[in-house]
Protein backbone atom coordinates (compact mmCIF):
# COMPACT_ATOMS: atom_id res chain seq x y z
CA UNK A 1 0.00 0.00 0.00
CA UNK A 2 2.95 2.45 0.73
CA UNK A 3 4.67 1.57 -2.49
CA UNK A 4 1.03 2.70 -4.02
CA UNK A 5 0.82 5.88 -2.58
CA UNK A 6 3.94 6.39 -3.65
CA UNK A 7 3.06 6.13 -7.25
CA UNK A 8 0.46 7.89 -6.79
CA UNK A 9 2.68 11.14 -6.10
CA UNK A 10 4.94 10.05 -8.64
CA UNK A 11 1.97 10.10 -10.94
CA UNK A 12 0.80 13.00 -9.69
CA UNK A 13 4.11 15.16 -9.80
CA UNK A 14 4.88 13.84 -13.42
CA UNK A 15 1.36 15.05 -14.33
CA UNK A 16 2.42 18.41 -12.80
CA UNK A 17 5.77 18.64 -14.81
CA UNK A 18 4.12 17.08 -17.87
CA UNK A 19 1.51 19.08 -18.38
CA UNK A 20 3.78 22.87 -18.34
CA UNK A 21 2.36 23.62 -15.13
CA UNK A 22 6.11 23.54 -13.52
CA UNK A 23 7.99 25.41 -16.52
CA UNK A 24 5.08 28.23 -16.45
CA UNK A 25 5.58 28.78 -12.26
CA UNK A 26 9.63 28.85 -12.99
CA UNK A 27 8.89 31.92 -15.69
CA UNK A 28 6.30 33.45 -13.12
CA UNK A 29 9.22 33.39 -10.53
CA UNK A 30 7.96 30.51 -8.75
CA UNK A 31 9.22 26.97 -8.64
CA UNK A 32 12.83 27.36 -8.44
CA UNK A 33 12.46 26.16 -4.42
CA UNK A 34 11.21 22.76 -2.78
CA UNK A 35 11.00 21.52 0.68
CA UNK A 36 10.18 18.44 1.45
CA UNK A 37 9.43 17.01 4.71
CA UNK A 38 9.32 13.14 5.62
CA UNK A 39 7.64 12.06 8.72
CA UNK A 40 8.92 8.35 8.45
CA UNK A 41 11.83 6.55 6.86
CA UNK A 42 11.75 2.94 7.57
CA UNK A 43 11.70 -0.53 5.42
CA UNK A 44 7.70 -1.95 4.61
CA UNK A 45 6.19 -2.64 7.71
CA UNK A 46 4.64 -6.10 8.08
CA UNK A 47 0.64 -6.24 8.91
CA UNK A 48 -2.47 -5.17 7.26
CA UNK A 49 -2.74 -2.48 10.59
CA UNK A 50 -0.71 0.35 9.59
CA UNK A 51 -2.90 3.52 10.40
CA UNK A 52 -0.36 5.86 9.32
CA UNK A 53 1.39 4.49 6.66
CA UNK A 54 0.82 7.52 4.17
CA UNK A 55 3.36 8.99 6.63
CA UNK A 56 5.94 6.05 5.43
CA UNK A 57 8.76 6.11 2.75
CA UNK A 58 11.36 3.86 2.42
CA UNK A 59 14.93 3.89 2.50
CA UNK A 60 14.96 2.93 -1.42
CA UNK A 61 12.23 5.83 -2.38
CA UNK A 62 14.10 8.34 -0.51
CA UNK A 63 17.26 7.00 -2.46
CA UNK A 64 15.19 7.14 -5.81
CA UNK A 65 13.94 10.93 -5.42
CA UNK A 66 17.85 12.09 -4.16
CA UNK A 67 19.37 10.58 -7.47
CA UNK A 68 16.61 12.07 -9.65
CA UNK A 69 17.42 15.39 -8.28
CA UNK A 70 21.03 15.04 -8.62
CA UNK A 71 20.10 13.93 -12.47
CA UNK A 72 17.59 16.77 -12.92
CA UNK A 73 20.29 19.22 -11.90
CA UNK A 74 18.45 20.13 -8.69
CA UNK A 75 20.56 21.06 -5.50
CA UNK A 76 20.16 19.59 -2.42
CA UNK A 77 20.43 22.46 0.37
CA UNK A 78 20.66 23.05 3.67
CA UNK A 79 18.24 24.79 5.25
CA UNK A 80 20.69 27.38 6.28
CA UNK A 81 21.20 27.95 2.64
CA UNK A 82 17.13 28.23 1.56
CA UNK A 83 17.26 31.53 3.64
CA UNK A 84 20.24 32.56 1.96
CA UNK A 85 19.08 31.68 -1.73
CA UNK A 86 15.84 33.05 -1.07
CA UNK A 87 16.81 36.23 -0.04
CA UNK A 88 19.01 36.45 -3.13
CA UNK A 89 18.62 36.19 -6.72
CA UNK A 90 19.45 32.66 -7.96
CA UNK A 91 17.91 31.01 -10.80
CA UNK A 92 19.21 27.13 -10.20
CA UNK A 93 16.55 25.29 -8.69
CA UNK A 94 17.45 23.95 -5.22
CA UNK A 95 15.52 21.63 -2.16
CA UNK A 96 15.96 21.09 0.92
CA UNK A 97 15.18 17.73 2.61
CA UNK A 98 13.42 18.04 6.59
CA UNK A 99 12.13 14.85 8.80
CA UNK A 100 9.57 15.83 11.05
CA UNK A 101 9.30 14.74 15.06
CA UNK A 102 12.89 12.92 15.39
CA UNK A 103 11.54 9.29 14.76
CA UNK A 104 14.17 7.12 15.26
CA UNK A 105 14.24 5.97 11.67
CA UNK A 106 15.83 8.94 10.80
CA UNK A 107 19.26 7.75 12.03
CA UNK A 108 18.15 3.85 11.29
CA UNK A 109 17.36 4.41 7.61
CA UNK A 110 17.52 7.85 6.54
CA UNK A 111 20.60 8.60 7.53
CA UNK A 112 22.37 6.04 5.68
CA UNK A 113 20.86 7.05 2.81
CA UNK A 114 21.71 10.60 3.35
CA UNK A 115 25.29 9.85 3.92
CA UNK A 116 25.79 7.83 1.07
CA UNK A 117 24.48 10.46 -1.26
CA UNK A 118 26.23 13.69 0.64
CA UNK A 119 23.35 15.46 1.30
CA UNK A 120 22.47 18.43 4.36
CA UNK A 121 18.91 17.91 5.77
CA UNK A 122 17.46 18.96 9.22
CA UNK A 123 15.59 16.95 11.57
CA UNK A 124 12.85 18.83 13.64
CA UNK A 125 12.55 17.92 17.09
CA UNK A 126 9.62 18.74 19.14
CA UNK A 127 10.86 19.96 22.38
CA UNK A 128 8.00 18.54 24.15
CA UNK A 129 9.35 15.23 23.95
CA UNK A 130 13.30 15.36 24.81
CA UNK A 131 11.84 17.70 27.74
CA UNK A 132 9.68 14.83 29.03
CA UNK A 133 6.19 17.11 29.16
CA UNK A 134 4.58 15.48 25.82
CA UNK A 135 4.75 11.85 24.27
CA UNK A 136 3.91 10.74 20.66
CA UNK A 137 0.01 9.39 21.73
CA UNK A 138 -0.60 8.56 18.28
CA UNK A 139 2.11 5.56 18.06
CA UNK A 140 0.64 4.24 21.87
CA UNK A 141 -2.86 4.57 20.57
CA UNK A 142 -1.52 2.62 17.27
CA UNK A 143 0.13 -0.22 19.48
CA UNK A 144 -2.59 -0.63 21.88
CA UNK A 145 -5.16 -1.18 19.07
CA UNK A 146 -2.80 -3.64 17.07
CA UNK A 147 -2.36 -5.84 20.25
CA UNK A 148 -6.08 -5.97 21.39
CA UNK A 149 -9.42 -6.94 19.91
CA UNK A 150 -11.22 -5.38 22.48
CA UNK A 151 -11.12 -2.33 24.09
CA UNK A 152 -12.86 -1.04 26.84
CA UNK A 153 -12.15 3.09 27.45
CA UNK A 154 -13.56 6.42 28.91
CA UNK A 155 -14.45 8.64 26.27
CA UNK A 156 -16.82 11.82 27.25
CA UNK A 157 -17.09 10.38 30.76
CA UNK A 158 -18.87 7.67 29.68
CA UNK A 159 -17.31 3.90 29.43
CA UNK A 160 -17.54 2.52 26.02
CA UNK A 161 -16.58 -0.84 24.85
CA UNK A 162 -14.90 -1.07 21.02
CA UNK A 163 -14.09 -4.13 19.20
CA UNK A 164 -11.43 -4.02 16.80
CA UNK A 165 -10.94 -7.65 15.30
CA UNK A 166 -10.28 -7.07 11.67
CA UNK A 167 -8.00 -4.73 10.05
CA UNK A 168 -10.88 -2.89 8.98
CA UNK A 169 -12.16 -2.40 12.31
CA UNK A 170 -8.70 -1.15 13.79
CA UNK A 171 -8.58 1.48 11.42
CA UNK A 172 -12.14 2.37 11.65
CA UNK A 173 -11.21 2.53 16.02
CA UNK A 174 -7.67 4.28 15.33
CA UNK A 175 -9.44 7.60 13.05
CA UNK A 176 -12.26 7.30 15.32
CA UNK A 177 -9.91 7.48 18.35
CA UNK A 178 -7.33 9.44 16.97
CA UNK A 179 -9.73 12.30 15.71
CA UNK A 180 -11.70 12.18 19.35
CA UNK A 181 -8.15 12.46 20.70
CA UNK A 182 -7.48 15.61 18.83
CA UNK A 183 -10.25 17.36 19.99
CA UNK A 184 -9.23 17.49 23.21
CA UNK A 185 -8.08 20.20 25.36
CA UNK A 186 -4.45 20.20 25.87
CA UNK A 187 -4.64 19.53 29.99
CA UNK A 188 -6.85 15.99 29.00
Amino acid sequence: MAERASIAARVRANLVWGSGLAKLAERRGTGRSALIGFDRVRPPQPGDFRPQRQLDVSPENLDRLIRGLKRWGVSIVSMDEVCARLTGKTAHRFVSLSFNGAYHDVVTSARPVLDRHDVPYTVYIPSAFPDGIAEPWWLALETVIARHSRISLVVDEKESFFASDSAFAKQQLYDHLHDWMRGLPPAR
